[in-house]
């Protein structure tokens, strides 16, 4: 299990209100987050991948950074956190993507994977030109697969020559190879659907180890005694150690927590704290 912090790439973070304090997303603020992430012991850091907001009074996420390039930076300037960009693949062509993601391998020394995305919002595309049409809904998990196949053979071998429905490959090149095979993430309904409600189950059962195991690693500052976690948690109320683990982290509301795990070869994204809630 890794515990990670969903940074704050987009307006005001995941809070959706206009009255609430109000910030622009910069390099200076994902900063901090990652730093203060690094120092209390997180696994990964992940930046998601908006093109477009949602606009009202809010303008919820109306202003976005790209996440490619903001991990890049903050490669440079951590030691030890696994960073994740993430990737909308209707926008950067899967050998584009898998040299860029190379480069970044090498300003992080092996501590960077990427998180794929297929794209629902139409109009984050569209505005771009880039919209295939609305069949996109019903073969996008199968462009995906090119698409990570793609990367993945690039990475292992420096060459692909897939050739299919969504991509063709001809010779297609990578070098120099990157120190590891990158890690790549994906959260989809789909793969989520077919786990099985067992599998919810067994997440739900082991949500308040999850939430001990949050706290214990920022009461201690990053060092890991769970035995002391436990006696921490109880001695306040869960609102409480939510809210102060979230203050802590980057000085105000608006973030969101996630956890990664393996279910049948697919990593998939488990929310954990909702602006200071167990979700």
């Amino acid at each position: 299990m890794e515990i990670g912090v969903f940074i704050p790439i987009g307006n005001n973070g995941w809070l959706i209100s206009s009255t609430s304090p109000q910030y622009t997303p910069s390099f200076d603020l994902n900063r901090e987050v990652v730093l203060r992430a690094e120092k209390y012991g997180f696994d990964f850091a992940l930046s998601m991948i908006k093109l477009r907001g949602f606009g009202g009074p809010s303008r919820f996420w109306d202003d976005n950074l790209e996440s490619l390039t903001l991990m890049a930076g903050l490669a440079s300037i951590t030691t030890r956190i696994e960073l994740m960009a993430t990737v909308a693949v209707l926008t950067l062509p899967p050998a584009l993507c898998a040299r860029k993601a190379m480069t970044i391998d090498s300003i992080s020394h092996g501590r960077f994977g990427v998180n794929l995305v297929t794209g629902w919002q139409k109009a984050e595309y569209d505005q771009m030109g880039l919209w295939p049409g609305d069949d996109h809904y019903k073969y996008r998990y199968d462009l995906l697969t090119a698409y990570a196949t793609i990367m993945q053979e690039l990475w292992g071998t420096g060459r692909s020559d897939l050739k299919g429905k969504h991509y063709t490959m001809n010779d297609c090149r990578l070098g120099p190879l990157p120190s590891r095979q990158i890690p790549l993430a994906q959260e989809t309904s789909s793969t989520i659907r077919r786990s099985g409600t067992s599998f919810w189950q067994r997440e739900a059962h082991d949500a308040s180890a999850l939430l001990e195991l949050l706290m214990t690693k920022i009461g201690t500052g990053g060092e890991f005694a769970y035995n002391g976690g436990h006696e921490k948690y109880r001695s306040a109320s869960r609102r409480t150690r939510l809210d102060e683990a979230r203050w802590e982290l980057c000085g105000r509301p608006p973030l969101f927590f996630h956890y990664f795990k393996r279910y049948r070869g697919v990593t998939i994204k488990f929310p954990v704290i909702f602006n200071g809630h167990l979700w």
